[in-house]
């Protein structure tokens, strides 16, 4: 893989500052820290080979620095400064003309582009960018016309086209063109089975998101038997991928990250997926025919580092069948879990990140977990924990994030417990009986503590 030199994002004012003096800031927005935003977890890949990079007029690199800020953006600037890397407009309203503007910088390997006013005419100026390797269109008008024009993208390495709604099945037909692509986002688009070969026939493809892609079924699974590099995939509200789809996932051989939200998989389902040993994280929120008694299924997954159960229809107990190792985090949230739960929980010693909101452990449950020393985050928000239970936590010295919020059993008693919780960065407190009179003594007795009441 070819080095790179490290890199940082500056906002848009500092950069357009080393061109052209310092005016007055504009403050970007963050970008959602929604779950869905963002790639597949999985490696990227192996970096593109791209051509010897042309240096850039700074005159002409001032120009695109602030068009990307009068968009509210952010950019990437490498050399001192001086060589143009990256542009990010999420969230902000780009224009055609913006991407012509843009193409003029050969230098820029990252684009992110957002917008209905992104069309096939602002598609058609990305193949002058001679070095992009990751590129984002997303919310965008392009048609499939437009998707065409993507195959000439050779030096592409990783393509989101999050809700870009216009496109339809044979809009993913440029994929035969870009053979060496190794990441592909296309989030709650209209995609069928129909348009399942063309993503077949990537076959160096390592993560492959389609979460709310509602019309894929296991008839289009079956299309992906042949992606042996596959090492991530995120399927949501796909209903219709049921066990058979699962038969044909559990033959790809580099899976570790297989995330199943809202899917119709059962326990039967989990026969399958318990071939795949190389998993690290797994995710099977809200597919509701996953039941304590399947849990025992996923005994050979030693390597999970995470589990995700939100939602479902259990009390937690099969987890006592489960020797995970490895296991840093654990989502049972809006499950029935229970203390026999906490029981079973409290096995996995290298467990860091535990949510259990709104779930039914109490102070007996605390008790089992006060043996996770290295817990660093619990969720605990509309438990029915009291103030004694709380008292079990304080020798969780790596603690640093602790929500109570929506427990109605916590109140100013629990002060003297959760002021002994000396490591804690973040604690959340809403909707409890501890009053702002309690709250003024936590911040005394944890001044580097954010306290949310």
């Amino acid at each position: 893989m070819q080095a790179r030199s490290p890199f940082r994002w500056i906002l848009v004012a500092t950069a357009l500052a080393l061109f052209v003096g310092c005016p007055k800031p504009q403050p970007p927005a963050e970008q959602p820290a929604d779950k869905d935003q963002g790639t597949a977890a999985a490696a990227p890949g192996e970096e593109a080979e791209t051509p010897q990079a042309e240096s850039a007029d700074p005159a002409l690199v001032a120009e695109v620095v602030a068009r990307v800020q009068e968009r509210g953006g952010k950019v990437r600037l490498e050399g001192d400064g001086k060589i143009l890397k990256a542009v990010d407009l999420y969230g902000r309203q780009a224009r055609d003309e913006d991407v012509a503007l843009l193409v003029q910088v050969p230098t820029i390997e990252e684009l992110v582009l957002w917008g209905a006013e992104i069309t096939d005419a602002g598609v058609r100026e990305l193949p002058k960018l001679p070095r992009l390797v990751k590129l984002t269109l997303e919310n965008t008008s392009i048609t499939n016309e437009g998707a065409q024009v993507l195959g000439e993208l050779k030096t592409l390495r990783s393509l989101n086209l999050r809700r870009s709604t216009n496109l339809t099945d044979d809009a993913l037909a440029f994929a035969e063109k870009l053979p060496d692509l190794t990441e592909l986002m296309l989030l709650y688009n209209n995609f069928t089975d129909n348009a399942m070969p063309y993503i077949g026939k990537l076959t160096k493809l390592r993560a492959l998101d389609l979460r709310g892609c509602v019309l894929i079924t296991d008839r289009g699974l079956e299309s992906l038997k042949d992606l042996k590099e596959l090492r991530a995939i995120k399927l949501r509200n796909q209903a219709s991928v049921t066990d058979a789809g699962m038969a044909v996932l559990s033959t790809l051989p580099n899976l570790q990250d297989l995330t199943l939200e809202d899917s119709g998989i059962s326990d039967f389902g989990l026969d399958e997926i318990a071939k795949l040993t190389g998993l690290t994280s797994l995710n099977l929120m809200r597919s509701y025919g996953v039941t304590d008694a399947g849990l025992p299924k996923l005994k050979p997954l030693t390597k999970l580092r995470r589990l995700f159960l939100r939602g479902l229809y259990i009390n937690g107990h099969g987890l006592k069948e489960l020797d995970l190792p490895e296991l840093i985090e654990l989502d049972l949230a809006e499950t029935s879990a229970d203390d026999l739960a906490a029981e079973a929980v409290a096995r996995f010693a290298q467990l860091q990140n535990l949510d259990l909101w709104h779930t039914k452990v109490t102070d007996a449950g605390l008790a089992h977990l006060a043996k996770l020393g290295n817990l660093t985050t619990l969720n605990l928000v509309g438990t029915p924990v009291t103030d004694a239970g709380l008292a079990h936590l304080t020798g969780l010295k790596n603690l640093r994030t602790l929500a109570l919020d929506e427990c109605n059993g916590v109140t100013d008693a629990a002060v003297e417990h959760l002021a002994r919780m000396t490591g804690l960065a973040e604690l959340s407190l809403g909707k409890t009986g501890v009053t702002q009179a309690g709250a003024a003594k936590l911040r005394e007795a944890l001044p580097d503590c954010k306290i949310k009441l």
